[in-house]
């Protein structure tokens, strides 16, 4: 659950980050992973973090990935 290096990495870049990050942003920091490996790794942590909770979730927009509000919070 939540757990290892990349997945937390990962959760903290997209807590912290202001605009959606890309694929490419994410390679620059894991370098040593490639954009397949990092894609993958999102998927789990977006399909685990949003099954963990009801009020943000992890959503690919704007060619990014970012941290947001559900919607239906928002009404």
């Amino acid at each position: 659950m939540l757990k290892g290096r990349v997945k937390t990495e990962l959760l903290a870049i997209l807590f912290t980050a202001r605009e959606p990050v890309t694929l490419v942003e994410f390679s620059e920091v894991f370098s040593d992973l490639s954009s397949e490996e990092i894609a993958k790794a999102l998927a789990a942590l977006s399909i685990e973090f949003n099954s963990l909770q009801e009020a943000v979730e992890i959503r690919n927009v704007a060619g990014g990935y970012r941290l947001t509000t559900r919607p239906e919070i928002m009404k």
